[in-house]
């Protein structure tokens, strides 16, 4: 049993390697780290004993739930102002196969394991994995020109993508870290190595999230305790306050994120920061206003899937998951894509007033870090974001049911 247990979590974690971080520019990655998931998938059946299809709940409801979004997408097709046949298949080939994969191997793999918060510890492993590839491939610009825009570019062309996964998976360990209070050597290790990878990266969106979850964290750590949660809020704002400081005033920390930052706070309040916009943010605002626009005049279903780019002058997605599923599917796609997300926060948040329950603070903490992430960027149809919502959903509802059982 033990054998067969160190052989699973080395199958799933090849599994979660595969759909974290596998992608790269060499042509066919997606059929070689789905060929990988389907491997890994019959492995890890093979050495429970048997192949089921008595699935745990948690296992169908992600099932069912994409399913449904991704057959949206599909018949979007007949109502689509531009016909994207071919984004339609590249969505059922590139993301919803892995992601049913991926379900079934996660289930596969708790089916008999003890302890099944043990695959959130894997999943940070991976992405600590992830991280290393990023390094390793990150051009030597970043160190004698210290542009960060550069690091992890070896992973795909957009690094992006990679800094919002890097920023979920610092949510768990944060977690793990603050409020679980697993604080051993390992840990302590993984959790400054994101940190840094988060710094590194001098992404707006991973720095400011990083921020907010680590402060969070650290106050709800004590959250029953209602003097102490009060000097961890004044402790958590004093640290906000320091890093910000820090990073304004240092100019070694200023190049590499703080003019960044300024460009965010440029971007909440155009007319009173007394600075010009970066040419990013800018083409940004412009999207999801144009965005809003197209959504404005087709609410209900949309123009159809990925048809956002033909009304815009960029030819560009709108770089908000909100406001471009508004704009391709409308109410009815909006409403099925986070139908998942506000059902897990509402009982999420229901069962925390009944119970002290931990995990459920971990899923509520994560969709909220999720729904801020999303603001700035499209990931309904990216396995970065998906394989992490898919290990936490599962991991705590399938712990939940093996309790009231």
């Amino acid at each position: 049993m033990i054998r067969k247990t160190k052989i699973n979590d080395m199958l799933i974690t090849l599994v979660l390697i595969a759909q974290l971080g596998f992608h790269t520019n060499v042509p066919h990655d997606d059929i070689i780290s789905l060929a990988i998931t389907f491997i890994c998938l019959i492995g890890i059946s093979y050495n429970r004993g048997s192949v089921t299809l008595n699935l745990d709940r948690s296992v169908k409801n992600s099932i069912i739930w994409y399913s449904t979004f991704v057959f949206f997408c599909f018949v979007s097709i007949f109502w689509a102002t531009h016909r994207n046949r071919s984004m339609v298949l590249q969505l059922i080939v590139e993301v919803y196969i892995p992601f049913v994969l991926t379900a079934l191997a996660i289930s596969g793999y708790l089916k008999k394991e003890e302890n099944p918060h043990h695959l959130l510890a894997l999943l940070i492993y991976s992405e600590c994995f992830v991280c290393i590839r990023a390094l390793l491939n990150t051009p030597i610009q970043i160190i004698t020109n210290m542009d960060s825009r550069l690091y992890g570019s070896g992973l795909g062309v957009n690094y992006n993508h990679f800094t919002t996964q890097l920023t979920l998976i610092v949510c768990i360990e944060a977690f793990q870290y603050f409020v679980m209070r697993e604080k051993r050597i390992i840990n302590k290790v993984v959790f400054s190595f994101l940190i840094f990878n988060i710094i590194l990266s001098g992404s707006r969106k991973a720095i400011f999230s990083s921020v907010f979850i680590i402060a969070i964290t650290y106050i709800i750590s004590d959250w029953r305790k209602k003097g102490k949660t009060l000097l961890k809020i004044i402790v958590a704002l004093l640290a906000v306050y320091g890093v910000f400081y820090l990073t304004i005033n240092n100019a070694f920390l200023f190049d590499l994120v703080g003019n960044k930052m300024l460009a965010l706070v440029n971007t909440l309040f155009k007319d009173g920061a007394g600075i010009r916009l970066d040419n990013s943010a800018l083409v940004r605002n412009e999207l999801r206003e144009k965005a809003i626009s197209v959504f404005l005049s087709h609410p209900l279903l949309g123009v159809g899937y990925y048809c956002f780019p033909h009304y815009n002058t960029y030819g560009l997605y709108a770089h908000s998951n909100y406001f471009e599923i508004l704009a391709d599917l409308g109410i009815g796609g909006f409403a099925t894509y986070y139908s998942l997300y506000f059902s897990q926060l509402f009982t999420g948040i229901q069962r925390i007033k009944k119970k002290n329950n931990s995990y459920e603070l971990l899923k509520v903490l994560f969709f909220v870090t999720l729904l801020i992430l999303e603001y700035a960027q499209v990931t309904f149809y990216r396995m970065y974001s998906l394989v992490p919502l898919l290990v936490v959903y599962i991991v705590i509802e399938y712990t939940r049911a093996r309790e009231r059982k």
